[in-house]
């Protein structure tokens, strides 16, 4: 809510979760000088990019690969902001991920040329759509 303050306006911003949203709008919001809070209802932050350890094992509830670990990518800073990223975390970007749909397994190329020669092959009936969407990117 904004409250007018000796002419001048202040915010006191409620923020709902302390996932990577959440802290990194808290965050960002505090160098801008607004007073935040950060709400959650489990008693850490992360939201689902968190993990567990019972009896000895790590349960990784986070999701499986985070876009944008890379540096220089639009969103590796956000990940440096709230320390859900190290500066000497290794990364391991791989070419390629396997895949699996009803009983083949595929062998995805990550890469646009791969992935285009990928579904080109792949999907035949939707090959001149895909080509025209492609062109857009």
């Amino acid at each position: 809510m904004f409250q007018k303050n000796g002419g001048d306006f202040t915010a006191n911003i409620a923020i709902i979760g302390a996932g990577l949203a959440g802290l990194s709008t808290g965050i960002h919001l505090q160098q801008k000088g607004f007073q935040t809070e950060i709400f959650e209802l489990a008693d850490w932050a992360g939201g689902v990019c968190t993990a567990w350890v019972r009896s000895g094992y790590t349960f990784d509830g986070c999701i499986h690969w985070m876009v944008g670990t890379r540096r220089g990518d639009g969103f590796y800073q956000l990940y440096r902001d709230v320390d859900a990223l190290a500066a000497d975390t290794p990364i391991y970007n791989p070419p390629s991920l396997q895949m699996e749909l009803d009983g083949t397994v595929y062998e995805v190329p990550l890469q646009a040329a791969g992935l285009r020669a990928f579904f080109t092959q792949y999907v035949p009936r939707r090959r001149t759509a895909y080509r025209r969407a492609m062109r857009r990117h």
